[in-house]
């Protein structure tokens, strides 16, 4: 992709907080970051703004009642913050 010149954004999974081998899966996390460092891609840290979400003393609306899965309220704050980082990135380049 890069090759060909186009435009990549890297977004790592969500947090599951029922995962059965949390550190495995934080390996996984940790590998994309180190992907996107090496190959200097912006990279969306979905996993640690849910861990943030999950962390808080009253439930957040950006989460369904199961915990993990964003509902429309999640995605759409997932969607802006995606959008004025792309912003950013494309007004910089100029």
């Amino acid at each position: 992709m890069q090759r060909r010149g186009l435009d990549l954004v890297l977004i790592d999974p969500q947090s599951f907080p029922g995962i059965r081998d949390a550190d495995r899966y934080e390996d996984f996390v940790e590998g994309i970051a180190a992907v996107a460092a090496e190959k200097r891609l912006p990279l969306m840290r979905r996993y640690t703004i849910m861990r943030f979400w999950q962390a808080l003393p009253q439930p957040v609306l950006m989460l369904s009642a199961d915990g993990f899965h964003m509902n429309d309220l999640g995605y759409q704050c997932m969607a802006e913050v995606l959008a004025g980082g792309i912003a950013r990135r494309v007004t910089a380049a100029d």
